[in-house]
């Protein structure tokens, strides 16, 4: 079972002075986390201008790759004390405390919205959810980029658990076939994943009618 927000918002509450410290050479299930955040964010590397959503910004380590004097960044988090880091990194940011898939932004005012392991966070009956309220949110072709620890097999997420030292029970990790078959439901028609790590995924998505070739090179 999965922790309850409250739980959550303790957790991160209290991780928020030290956790820019502690991904700096992060172990087990977050291993190769600042890799993951490179090479995600390359997915779109032709995004330098427009608005974006960052849904768990956390300290922003991951909206900082995207940022252009052209970019509006906006970001959205459970924890005030984690609100409070990113804005003294990044005053220029527009942060906001809440949680998701409950927000309050308009139909199709995001460019891009991006995710960094956040998803597994959301309880597994709200995920569909969460995948409409991204594409709500996105203007056509809009892009989404989720990042996360994701398995594409439940073996291969039992293999995880027994080598990963201090693996929590409580995460509910997803399954990338079934995040694909969300986000598809959802209505994006041009979905492209990418390992980025050895427990991480990342999946970009654009909203748009017409099938078309990855925004990045294979």
């Amino acid at each position: 079972m999965g922790r309850k927000l409250e739980e959550n918002k303790e957790l991160f509450n209290t991780w928020a002075t030290t956790y820019d410290q502690s991904v700096k050479k992060p172990t087990g299930v977050l291993e190769d986390y600042n890799t993951s955040l490179k090479t995600a964010a390359g997915m779109v590397d032709h995004f330098n201008s427009g608005r974006i959503l960052d849904i768990g910004i956390g300290t922003g380590n991951f909206t900082e790759l995207f940022v252009t004097p052209e970019t509006e960044v906006h970001g959205l988090d459970i924890s005030d004390e984690m609100l409070k880091e990113c804005q003294k990194k990044f005053p220029q940011f527009h942060l906001t405390l809440g949680e998701f898939p409950n927000i309050k932004y308009q139909n199709e005012t995001f460019d891009l919205v991006i995710s960094s392991f956040c998803f597994h966070e959301i309880p597994p009956n709200q995920r569909n959810e969460a995948c409409r309220e991204i594409y709500r949110i996105l203007k056509p072709n809009g892009y989404a980029l989720l990042l996360d620890i994701m398995f594409v097999s439940t073996q291969s997420r039992n293999q995880a658990e027994a080598e990963v030292e201090n693996w929590d029970p409580s995460e509910e990790y997803a399954l990338v076939g079934d995040l694909n078959d969300m986000l598809l439901s959802a209505g994006f028609s041009n979905v492209f994943w990418r390992q980025t790590a050895k427990y991480h995924w990342c999946v970009c998505a654009k909203k748009n009618g017409e099938k078309e070739d990855p925004p990045f090179k294979e």
